[in-house]
């Protein structure tokens, strides 16, 4: 909205009418990659936009009639917002803008003399834009060294490969901007259309010496062209969405200049075009939205109240949510996301950015200098180290915390399990070892009791169309069914877990009896999602996971998400944790465990 009223004003020069202006900035301000950058939750892209729209919108006003420095206050204003936003970066967009400024100013001043922008006039813009870019510039120094990697040639960071340049257009038909159209010749004809309509509009911005127009564009292709130079692609991007209202506002003057020429019908398809193709671009981006897994987030933010100060605090789940915001009272970290201290795998190496890892999977001594651990729920997830004691359990995650002197003191921890079963059996030769380790060191043996897991696995074949399998996920783009069997050997009772991340989700059966249905819950890798439990005698049971229908809400989309494994996981909610002295060890053979300890109290 900010962005359509500088719009507005460029516009004016070229439209009297004012709904078809009002219709033409409603267009151009939310071209496609903006609007996708919008949905993401973009902040300075959107920010710039608007400021580098409004610094052109001021400049043709200002150079005409400055009346003293008031009259430079709000340009000065502008550009030291872009250079808040952006720090030093935002010089690629501001000085195209104000040079052009300075050249008209000269000529201005040659024409008109003392009647005219004087060199005074320039002199106080200065005065005023730097006393305001003072905190910018302050921490100019901070910024390039924090932000070194923003000139990486191959860094990406959320993006799947590098931008097309022609998304400058602000046409992009895709679900995903990150991913190429399927109707890719429809959108070259838009592209050429907003492309075409641009060169006609400038044209006539030229003519009717709408110089705001001209300005704005040219600043706009000047600080892609830029920062496209020297910067990484991410970066790349961000300077694409900043500059994509550019093409489709002037392309729209283009329709207008049709219209004054009395080409109607080339006025109507034109405007058309461009119009509808940013429209139903940002249908299908607003379709395919991911929308924030609410409930999660809230128990987090419950989590970080009843903790504060309760540090420091880790998560193994990659959640930045989690370890940037809801936790910060907490002196929170996260395992592959936000280190203050290295927390290394048991392998010697650090989790990679964006993963998540199971406790067992971390060196343990770098796993007891947190006080307190918040888990991500899971049918595969181990239980904490001896010391931990549980505090806190809700549907998405479970609170523990040892005291502030861990005791008891963990001499050696072996892990047991895998990536889908947090418990095994041990063999009797490691049971042995450890029973020494501990008469010798006079300490004890730990070691919760933790049952198997039973994984769901295809019934029958094959699949329906549009689901593709990689063992052990699926992956659904079509609304069907599919059947999964799990052979129960220990009837009783059993919590239904289905990995993955669902945006318009899943109906999910089990012998013909509704479980539950997994939808608008976003994770990321290798999270579960706890549909409810089930009785179950022995023998085979079926399950069924029924992938509906589309509509039009957001985030409803066939976006291709993986789905599974199902795990139906004994729902006891406290595991046996067994206290043995060395000479009883041999009890442990033969039993399933999550772990075993050899502690001292």
């Amino acid at each position: 909205a900010m962005l359509s009223l500088s719009l507005y004003a460029l516009l004016a020069p070229l439209m009297r009418a004012r709904a078809v202006r009002a219709l033409s900035v409603f267009v151009a301000s939310q071209s496609a990659l903006l609007f996708g950058y919008a949905l993401w939750g973009g902040v300075k892209e959107l920010a710039t936009a608007c400021l580098l729209a409004l610094a052109a919108a001021l400049v043709p006003g200002t150079v005409a009639e400055p009346r003293g420095a008031r009259g430079l206050l709000p340009l000065a204003v502008s550009s030291a917002a872009i250079l808040a936003v952006l720090n030093v970066s935002g010089a690629a967009w501001l000085l195209p803008t104000l040079v052009v400024a300075l050249v008209a100013v000269v000529r201005l001043q040659r024409r008109l003399g003392d009647r005219g922008f004087r060199p005074g006039h320039v002199v106080s813009f200065c005065a005023l834009a730097l006393v305001l870019s003072v905190p910018s510039l302050a921490t100019a120094g901070a910024f390039r060294k924090a932000n070194s990697v923003l000139t990486n040639p191959s860094d990406l960071q959320n993006l799947l490969r590098p931008l097309r340049a022609i998304q400058i257009a602000g046409v992009w038909p895709s679900e995903d901007f990150r991913s190429p159209p399927s109707a890719i010749g429809l959108t070259y004809l838009l592209v050429l259309a907003v492309v075409s309509g641009a060169v006609l509009g400038l044209v006539w911005a030229s003519e009717r010496r709408a110089w705001g127009l001209l300005l704005y564009v040219a600043a706009a292709l000047t600080g892609w062209l830029a920062i496209a130079h020297f910067g990484s692609p991410w970066v790349d991007a961000k300077a694409l969405a900043t500059a994509s209202p550019a093409l489709p506002l002037a392309g729209r003057a283009g329709a207008a200049a049709l219209g004054a020429a009395g080409r109607r019908l080339g006025a109507i398809l034109l405007a058309a075009a461009i119009g509808g193709g940013v429209l139903w671009s940002n249908a299908l981006a607003y379709h395919d939205v991911s929308l924030a897994p609410r409930a999660r987030l809230a128990e987090l933010e419950r989590i970080g109240e009843r903790i504060r100060g309760r540090g420091p605090t880790l998560m193994t789940e990659y959640e930045p949510y989690g370890d940037r915001h809801f936790l910060r009272e907490a002196d929170p970290e996260g395992a592959s996301d936000l280190r203050r201290r290295p927390v290394p795998l048991r392998t010697g190496r650090l989790l990679p950015k964006g993963q998540s890892a199971d406790l067992d999977r971390f060196e343990l001594s770098s796993l007891l200098l947190y006080r307190t651990l918040v888990i991500r729920r899971s049918p595969a997830e181990s239980r904490p180290p001896a010391p931990y004691r549980l505090i806190r359990r809700g549907k998405y995650y479970e609170v523990w915390q040892r005291p502030v002197t861990a005791r008891p003191v963990v001499l050696t921890h072996l892990p047991l399990g895998d990536r889908v079963q947090a418990g095994a059996v041990p063999s009797c030769a490691q049971v042995r070892r450890l029973a020494r380790m501990a008469r010798s060191a006079g300490a004890m043996l730990v070691a919760p009791q933790r049952a198997r897991s039973v994984v769901g696995e295809p019934a029958r074949a094959p699949h329906p169309r549009g689901w593709e399998r990689h063992p052990p996920l699926l992956y659904a783009t079509h609304p069907g069914s599919v059947h999964l069997r799990v052979q129960i050997r220990h009837p009783g009772r059993y919590g239904v877990w289905l990995g993955g991340s669902f945006g318009r989700g899943f109906d999910v059966s089990l012998d013909g009896r509704s479980v539950g249905a997994a939808r608008f819950e976003l994770s990321n890798a290798g999270q579960y999602l706890r549909l409810g439990e089930a009785t179950l005698g022995r023998g085979a049971h079926e399950v069924t996971l029924r992938y509906g229908d589309g509509d039009l809400r957001p985030g409803t989309s066939a976006r291709l998400r993986p789905l599974g494994p199902l795990i139906l996981s004994p729902a006891s909610r406290s595991a046996i944790v067994q206290y043995l002295h060395s000479r009883d060890a041999g009890r442990l053979c033969g039993t399933s465990l999550d772990w075993i300890e050899v502690v001292r109290p």
